[in-house]
Protein backbone atom coordinates (compact mmCIF):
# COMPACT_ATOMS: atom_id res chain seq x y z
CA UNK A 1 0.00 0.00 0.00
CA UNK A 2 1.11 3.46 -1.19
CA UNK A 3 2.20 5.80 1.38
CA UNK A 4 -0.07 8.49 -0.14
CA UNK A 5 -3.07 6.31 0.38
CA UNK A 6 -2.14 5.63 4.16
CA UNK A 7 -2.05 8.80 4.71
CA UNK A 8 -5.15 9.79 3.26
CA UNK A 9 -6.64 6.69 4.83
CA UNK A 10 -5.32 8.08 8.48
CA UNK A 11 -6.54 11.26 7.89
CA UNK A 12 -10.24 10.24 6.53
CA UNK A 13 -10.25 7.75 9.77
CA UNK A 14 -9.48 10.03 12.16
CA UNK A 15 -11.95 12.57 10.76
CA UNK A 16 -14.64 9.92 11.00
CA UNK A 17 -13.98 9.31 14.26
CA UNK A 18 -14.45 12.66 15.87
CA UNK A 19 -17.55 12.82 13.55
CA UNK A 20 -18.60 10.10 15.47
CA UNK A 21 -17.66 11.58 19.09
CA UNK A 22 -19.30 14.56 18.15
CA UNK A 23 -22.88 12.39 16.94
CA UNK A 24 -22.26 10.27 20.47
CA UNK A 25 -22.01 13.99 22.14
CA UNK A 26 -24.99 15.40 20.71
CA UNK A 27 -27.19 12.34 21.18
CA UNK A 28 -25.84 11.89 24.99
CA UNK A 29 -24.75 15.19 26.35
CA UNK A 30 -26.82 18.18 24.03
CA UNK A 31 -29.79 16.21 23.05
CA UNK A 32 -30.69 15.11 27.43
CA UNK A 33 -29.39 18.57 28.29
CA UNK A 34 -31.87 20.59 26.11
CA UNK A 35 -34.75 17.96 27.19
CA UNK A 36 -34.13 18.69 30.59
CA UNK A 37 -33.76 22.20 30.48
CA UNK A 38 -37.28 22.00 28.31
CA UNK A 39 -38.49 19.89 31.37
CA UNK A 40 -37.03 22.25 34.08
CA UNK A 41 -39.54 25.21 32.14
CA UNK A 42 -42.31 22.93 32.07
CA UNK A 43 -42.46 22.43 35.65
CA UNK A 44 -42.09 26.20 36.06
CA UNK A 45 -44.53 26.60 33.73
CA UNK A 46 -47.08 23.98 36.03
CA UNK A 47 -45.39 26.42 39.25
CA UNK A 48 -46.71 29.54 37.85
CA UNK A 49 -50.35 27.62 38.00
CA UNK A 50 -50.05 26.81 41.46
CA UNK A 51 -48.75 30.36 42.19
CA UNK A 52 -51.91 31.47 40.43
CA UNK A 53 -54.14 28.93 42.76
CA UNK A 54 -52.50 30.65 45.89
CA UNK A 55 -52.95 34.35 44.78
CA UNK A 56 -56.70 33.02 44.26
CA UNK A 57 -56.39 31.99 47.88
CA UNK A 58 -54.84 34.91 49.35
CA UNK A 59 -57.70 37.11 47.44
CA UNK A 60 -60.34 35.16 48.87
CA UNK A 61 -58.67 35.41 52.26
CA UNK A 62 -58.49 39.03 52.33
CA UNK A 63 -62.31 39.12 51.84
CA UNK A 64 -62.80 36.46 54.34
CA UNK A 65 -60.68 38.90 57.01
CA UNK A 66 -63.34 41.57 55.87
CA UNK A 67 -66.20 39.62 56.67
CA UNK A 68 -64.73 38.26 59.51
CA UNK A 69 -62.96 41.24 61.45
CA UNK A 70 -66.33 43.35 61.72
CA UNK A 71 -68.75 44.48 64.33
CA UNK A 72 -71.79 43.67 62.64
CA UNK A 73 -70.71 39.94 61.81
CA UNK A 74 -69.45 39.76 65.42
CA UNK A 75 -73.20 41.04 66.73
CA UNK A 76 -74.66 38.77 64.55
CA UNK A 77 -72.94 35.53 65.59
CA UNK A 78 -74.31 36.15 68.82
CA UNK A 79 -77.61 37.32 68.00
CA UNK A 80 -78.64 35.58 64.57
CA UNK A 81 -80.19 38.91 63.25
CA UNK A 82 -81.94 38.74 60.62
CA UNK A 83 -81.62 42.39 59.58
CA UNK A 84 -77.98 41.87 59.22
CA UNK A 85 -78.94 39.30 56.69
CA UNK A 86 -81.44 41.29 55.02
CA UNK A 87 -78.71 44.22 54.79
CA UNK A 88 -75.43 42.49 53.65
CA UNK A 89 -76.11 39.06 52.21
CA UNK A 90 -78.39 40.13 49.28
CA UNK A 91 -77.90 38.49 45.93
CA UNK A 92 -75.58 41.19 44.43
CA UNK A 93 -73.73 41.48 47.24
CA UNK A 94 -73.00 37.61 46.88
CA UNK A 95 -72.64 38.37 43.37
CA UNK A 96 -70.03 41.13 43.74
CA UNK A 97 -67.71 38.64 46.00
CA UNK A 98 -67.89 36.41 43.31
CA UNK A 99 -67.93 32.82 45.16
CA UNK A 100 -70.27 29.61 45.43
CA UNK A 101 -70.17 29.22 49.17
CA UNK A 102 -70.02 31.73 51.80
CA UNK A 103 -70.89 30.40 55.62
CA UNK A 104 -70.81 31.49 59.08
CA UNK A 105 -69.88 29.14 61.52
CA UNK A 106 -69.89 28.42 65.08
CA UNK A 107 -66.94 27.87 67.32
CA UNK A 108 -69.04 24.73 67.56
CA UNK A 109 -69.24 23.45 63.69
CA UNK A 110 -72.39 24.44 63.45
CA UNK A 111 -73.55 26.98 60.88
CA UNK A 112 -75.03 29.72 61.99
CA UNK A 113 -75.86 31.05 58.16
CA UNK A 114 -74.65 29.04 54.75
CA UNK A 115 -75.34 29.49 51.30
CA UNK A 116 -74.24 27.65 47.96
CA UNK A 117 -74.72 29.66 44.64
CA UNK A 118 -73.69 29.61 41.50
CA UNK A 119 -70.56 32.07 40.53
CA UNK A 120 -72.51 34.33 38.24
CA UNK A 121 -76.08 33.88 38.93
CA UNK A 122 -78.85 34.09 42.34
CA UNK A 123 -79.23 30.14 41.47
CA UNK A 124 -79.11 28.13 44.51
CA UNK A 125 -76.97 24.79 44.15
CA UNK A 126 -76.39 22.00 46.76
CA UNK A 127 -72.74 21.66 48.10
CA UNK A 128 -72.27 18.39 50.62
CA UNK A 129 -69.99 20.65 52.52
CA UNK A 130 -73.41 22.64 53.48
CA UNK A 131 -75.94 20.10 53.70
CA UNK A 132 -75.48 18.74 56.45
CA UNK A 133 -75.64 22.29 58.50
CA UNK A 134 -71.88 22.08 60.03
CA UNK A 135 -68.76 20.84 59.34
CA UNK A 136 -68.05 17.23 59.59
CA UNK A 137 -66.98 15.86 62.62
CA UNK A 138 -63.81 14.15 61.44
CA UNK A 139 -63.51 17.56 59.12
CA UNK A 140 -59.41 18.87 59.44
CA UNK A 141 -60.85 22.47 59.56
CA UNK A 142 -62.65 21.24 63.13
CA UNK A 143 -59.58 22.06 65.41
CA UNK A 144 -59.18 25.49 63.18
CA UNK A 145 -62.97 26.31 64.11
CA UNK A 146 -62.37 25.90 67.75
CA UNK A 147 -59.00 28.05 67.69
CA UNK A 148 -60.08 30.45 65.84
CA UNK A 149 -57.12 29.65 63.51
CA UNK A 150 -57.45 31.05 59.76
CA UNK A 151 -56.54 28.31 57.43
CA UNK A 152 -56.83 27.93 53.53
CA UNK A 153 -56.51 25.36 50.77
CA UNK A 154 -58.38 22.72 48.55
CA UNK A 155 -61.55 20.99 49.30
CA UNK A 156 -63.24 18.09 48.15
CA UNK A 157 -66.76 18.26 47.56
CA UNK A 158 -69.39 16.81 45.48
CA UNK A 159 -69.12 19.50 42.82
CA UNK A 160 -65.03 19.13 42.06
CA UNK A 161 -62.45 20.87 43.94
CA UNK A 162 -63.50 24.32 45.77
CA UNK A 163 -60.86 27.33 46.68
CA UNK A 164 -61.68 27.53 50.11
CA UNK A 165 -60.46 29.74 53.21
CA UNK A 166 -61.63 30.23 56.70
CA UNK A 167 -61.04 34.05 58.87
CA UNK A 168 -61.99 33.91 62.36
CA UNK A 169 -64.90 36.44 63.48
CA UNK A 170 -63.85 39.26 65.78
CA UNK A 171 -65.15 42.82 66.84
CA UNK A 172 -63.82 44.58 64.03
CA UNK A 173 -60.50 45.90 66.26
CA UNK A 174 -58.81 42.35 65.55
CA UNK A 175 -59.98 41.42 69.17
CA UNK A 176 -61.75 38.65 70.39
CA UNK A 177 -63.04 36.53 71.61
CA UNK A 178 -63.59 34.53 68.41
CA UNK A 179 -67.17 33.68 67.78
CA UNK A 180 -66.50 31.52 65.58
CA UNK A 181 -65.20 31.86 61.69
CA UNK A 182 -66.10 32.70 58.16
CA UNK A 183 -66.00 29.94 55.29
CA UNK A 184 -65.75 31.30 51.35
CA UNK A 185 -65.32 29.29 48.90
CA UNK A 186 -65.08 29.03 45.23
CA UNK A 187 -65.39 25.92 42.90
CA UNK A 188 -62.83 25.22 39.78
CA UNK A 189 -65.04 24.91 37.63
CA UNK A 190 -63.99 24.70 33.34
CA UNK A 191 -64.21 28.48 33.28
CA UNK A 192 -62.00 29.09 36.48
CA UNK A 193 -59.26 27.00 35.34
CA UNK A 194 -59.41 28.91 31.70
CA UNK A 195 -59.46 31.91 33.56
CA UNK A 196 -56.37 30.85 35.77
CA UNK A 197 -54.29 29.39 33.02
CA UNK A 198 -54.55 32.50 31.07
CA UNK A 199 -53.25 33.94 34.14
CA UNK A 200 -50.26 31.65 34.05
CA UNK A 201 -49.92 32.23 30.45
CA UNK A 202 -50.55 27.98 29.85
CA UNK A 203 -52.93 26.28 28.77
CA UNK A 204 -54.44 24.75 31.57
CA UNK A 205 -57.00 21.46 31.82
CA UNK A 206 -58.33 19.09 34.07
CA UNK A 207 -56.60 16.08 34.09
CA UNK A 208 -57.86 12.41 35.45
CA UNK A 209 -58.36 12.40 38.56
CA UNK A 210 -55.59 10.11 40.09
CA UNK A 211 -56.26 7.61 43.29
CA UNK A 212 -52.84 8.85 44.72
CA UNK A 213 -51.33 10.96 47.64
CA UNK A 214 -48.00 12.33 48.31
CA UNK A 215 -46.31 11.30 51.45
CA UNK A 216 -45.33 14.75 52.25
CA UNK A 217 -48.30 16.67 51.05
CA UNK A 218 -45.46 17.80 48.26
CA UNK A 219 -47.21 18.19 44.49
CA UNK A 220 -46.85 15.27 42.62
CA UNK A 221 -45.80 15.80 38.88
CA UNK A 222 -45.78 13.76 35.74
CA UNK A 223 -43.80 14.53 32.69
CA UNK A 224 -44.73 13.19 29.36
CA UNK A 225 -42.82 14.16 26.47
CA UNK A 226 -44.34 13.99 22.79
CA UNK A 227 -42.93 15.01 19.51
CA UNK A 228 -44.22 18.48 19.94
CA UNK A 229 -45.52 19.48 23.72
CA UNK A 230 -44.04 18.49 27.08
CA UNK A 231 -47.28 17.23 29.39
CA UNK A 232 -46.98 18.33 32.90
CA UNK A 233 -49.66 17.19 34.80
CA UNK A 234 -49.70 17.75 38.90
CA UNK A 235 -51.54 16.80 41.93
CA UNK A 236 -53.36 18.90 44.24
CA UNK A 237 -54.24 17.68 47.52
CA UNK A 238 -56.85 18.92 49.42
CA UNK A 239 -56.68 19.68 52.75
CA UNK A 240 -57.53 16.37 54.47
CA UNK A 241 -54.42 15.18 51.95
CA UNK A 242 -55.94 13.16 49.66
CA UNK A 243 -55.64 14.38 46.01
CA UNK A 244 -58.23 16.68 45.08
CA UNK A 245 -57.56 18.09 41.65
CA UNK A 246 -55.68 17.09 38.79
CA UNK A 247 -54.12 19.68 36.42
CA UNK A 248 -52.44 19.55 32.82
CA UNK A 249 -50.38 21.63 30.80
CA UNK A 250 -49.15 21.69 27.50
CA UNK A 251 -45.85 22.83 26.82
CA UNK A 252 -44.67 23.37 23.24
CA UNK A 253 -41.49 22.07 22.60
CA UNK A 254 -39.49 25.71 21.18
CA UNK A 255 -36.39 24.56 23.04
CA UNK A 256 -35.40 21.29 21.79
CA UNK A 257 -36.46 22.58 18.38
CA UNK A 258 -34.17 25.62 18.66
CA UNK A 259 -31.84 23.39 20.27
CA UNK A 260 -32.10 20.62 17.15
CA UNK A 261 -31.95 23.86 14.97
CA UNK A 262 -28.88 25.30 16.51
CA UNK A 263 -26.97 21.59 16.34
CA UNK A 264 -28.19 20.96 12.93
CA UNK A 265 -26.71 24.46 11.91
CA UNK A 266 -23.22 23.64 13.69
CA UNK A 267 -23.06 20.37 12.43
CA UNK A 268 -23.18 21.12 8.85
CA UNK A 269 -20.25 23.83 9.59
CA UNK A 270 -18.38 21.45 11.23
CA UNK A 271 -18.33 19.18 8.25
CA UNK A 272 -17.92 21.55 6.18
CA UNK A 273 -14.98 23.06 8.31
CA UNK A 274 -13.68 19.18 8.59
CA UNK A 275 -13.71 18.55 4.81
CA UNK A 276 -12.16 21.72 4.19
CA UNK A 277 -9.64 21.41 6.63
CA UNK A 278 -8.92 17.26 5.32
CA UNK A 279 -8.23 18.68 1.68
CA UNK A 280 -6.26 21.37 3.13
CA UNK A 281 -3.94 18.70 5.46
CA UNK A 282 -4.25 16.65 2.78
CA UNK A 283 -2.80 19.09 -0.04
CA UNK A 284 -0.23 20.45 2.58
CA UNK A 285 0.83 17.03 3.22
CA UNK A 286 1.28 15.85 -0.36
CA UNK A 287 3.35 19.03 -1.08
CA UNK A 288 5.60 19.39 2.21
CA UNK A 289 5.87 15.69 2.11
CA UNK A 290 4.81 12.99 -0.07
CA UNK A 291 5.45 14.70 -3.41
CA UNK A 292 9.54 15.23 -2.08
CA UNK A 293 9.45 11.48 -0.78
CA UNK A 294 7.95 10.44 -3.92
CA UNK A 295 10.29 12.37 -6.11
CA UNK A 296 13.37 10.50 -3.78
CA UNK A 297 11.79 7.20 -4.37
CA UNK A 298 11.82 7.72 -8.22
CA UNK A 299 14.91 9.44 -8.13
CA UNK A 300 16.63 5.83 -5.96
CA UNK A 301 14.67 3.57 -8.18
CA UNK A 302 15.92 4.95 -11.11
CA UNK A 303 19.61 5.48 -9.89
CA UNK A 304 19.14 1.53 -8.71
CA UNK A 305 18.18 0.84 -12.47
CA UNK A 306 21.25 2.67 -14.54
CA UNK A 307 24.71 3.42 -13.87
CA UNK A 308 24.42 6.70 -14.13
CA UNK A 309 26.03 8.40 -10.99
CA UNK A 310 26.24 11.39 -12.33
CA UNK A 311 22.53 12.78 -12.04
CA UNK A 312 21.57 14.54 -8.64
CA UNK A 313 18.39 15.21 -6.29
CA UNK A 314 19.01 18.86 -6.09
CA UNK A 315 16.46 19.02 -3.47
CA UNK A 316 16.04 22.64 -1.77
CA UNK A 317 14.59 22.06 1.12
CA UNK A 318 15.75 23.26 4.32
CA UNK A 319 13.63 20.50 6.52
CA UNK A 320 14.79 16.80 7.12
CA UNK A 321 14.04 15.89 3.85
CA UNK A 322 15.84 18.49 2.39
CA UNK A 323 19.13 17.24 4.76
CA UNK A 324 18.57 13.53 3.41
CA UNK A 325 17.96 14.53 -0.29
CA UNK A 326 21.95 16.35 0.43
CA UNK A 327 23.45 13.20 1.96
CA UNK A 328 21.62 10.83 -0.47
CA UNK A 329 23.65 13.10 -3.00
CA UNK A 330 27.08 13.11 -1.00
CA UNK A 331 26.84 9.69 -0.92
CA UNK A 332 26.42 9.36 -4.87
CA UNK A 333 29.13 11.19 -5.49
CA UNK A 334 31.03 9.82 -2.80
CA UNK A 335 29.83 5.94 -4.56
CA UNK A 336 30.60 7.83 -8.25
CA UNK A 337 34.45 8.78 -6.84
CA UNK A 338 35.19 5.31 -5.30
CA UNK A 339 33.26 3.80 -8.86
CA UNK A 340 36.26 6.17 -10.92
CA UNK A 341 38.84 5.09 -8.30
CA UNK A 342 38.04 1.61 -8.97
CA UNK A 343 38.27 1.40 -12.54
CA UNK A 344 41.47 3.26 -12.70
CA UNK A 345 43.18 1.00 -9.99
CA UNK A 346 41.66 -2.42 -12.36
CA UNK A 347 43.28 -0.21 -15.28
CA UNK A 348 46.36 -0.02 -13.47
CA UNK A 349 46.45 -3.38 -12.49
CA UNK A 350 46.01 -4.66 -16.57
CA UNK A 351 48.70 -2.85 -17.37
CA UNK A 352 51.10 -4.28 -14.92
CA UNK A 353 49.89 -7.71 -15.23
CA UNK A 354 50.31 -7.51 -19.35
CA UNK A 355 53.59 -6.20 -18.35
CA UNK A 356 54.46 -9.37 -16.41
CA UNK A 357 53.47 -11.59 -19.07
CA UNK A 358 55.93 -9.69 -21.70
CA UNK A 359 59.03 -9.76 -19.00
CA UNK A 360 58.37 -13.37 -18.65
CA UNK A 361 57.72 -14.37 -22.33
Amino acid sequence: MKLRFKVMLLLTVLFAVLGIAQLFVQQRIVFPSFADLERQAARKDMDRVANALQRELDLLDVTARDWGNWADTYAFMLSRNEAYVSANLGDNAITSLRINVLAFIAPDGSYAWSIGRELKTPKVIDLDVLSHGALPERHPWRAAVREGRKASGLLRTDRGAMLAVLSPILDGMQHGPHRGMVLLGRLLTDEELRRIGDQAQVRLARAPQPLLKSADGAPVDTVTERDTVTDVTRVFNAVDGLAALALRIEVPRTISERGHQVVGYTTVFLVLAGGMALLMMIALLNRSVLDPLSRMTRHVVALGRSDDLTSRLDLRRTDELGDLAREFDRMVTHLADARRQLVDRSFDAGVAENASGVLHN
